[in-house]
């Protein structure tokens, strides 16, 4: 808390005029100045606000795969929103949330899965997750392994993230699902 009130100071003294600059100034130029120096202020907290919810989507994607690998079936109710839909790169859907549940129950295997690069976005109450995935498995007996990227997005209702896409696409040449 200290170096947080620390930094707001040395940002507001950071705006503040030299003592050069007040003799110029009139009175409004100076008030200008100040507001400014809060506006600075507001915008820094504003920052930090989306920093915290950044961390926490973050945190929440990898609680996600966490819970898919374990077959969590609580953690990825509460986790995927009911209208959540997995897509190719070209924008198709894939897999509904129902069906992606009931091949991650009854027909996917898999025996390795590694998310890396995680960055997150916040733009108001939506959140914009990347990642490079790699994983290993098998889908109805047939294996598969695959690299790409992911976009996930993420939109917070009641005060609770939730994910309602996924968009992944393969690296050229992995072995998707589909064998290609």
């Amino acid at each position: 808390m200290k170096v947080f009130i620390f930094l707001i100071g040395a940002l507001i003294i950071f705006r503040a005029p030299t003592f050069s600059q007040q003799k110029m100034e009139t009175k409004s130029d100076h008030t200008k100045v100040k507001v400014q120096g809060a506006e600075a202020a507001s915008d820094y907290l504003n920052l930090q606000a989306d920093s915290v919810q950044a961390v926490e989507l973050v945190r929440l994607s990898k609680t996600w795969m966490d819970a898919m690998m374990k077959h969590d079936s609580m953690k990825l109710e509460t986790i995927m929103a009911a209208e959540y839909n997995l897509k190719k790169g070209d924008g198709t859907v894939v897999a509904a949330r129902a069906l992606w549940l009931d091949n991650l129950y009854n027909h996917l295997k898999i025996s390795k899965f590694e998310q890396s690069g995680i960055n997150a976005q916040v733009y108001g109450n939506i959140g914009i997750v990347t990642s490079m995935y790699s994983w290993i498995g098998t889908m109805n007996n047939n294996q598969f392994e695959s690299k790409g990227y992911m976009t996930d997005v993420w939109l917070k209702r009641n005060n609770h993230w939730q994910v309602v896409s996924r968009t992944s696409a393969p690296f050229p040449g992995s072995n998707t699902l589909e064998g290609k």
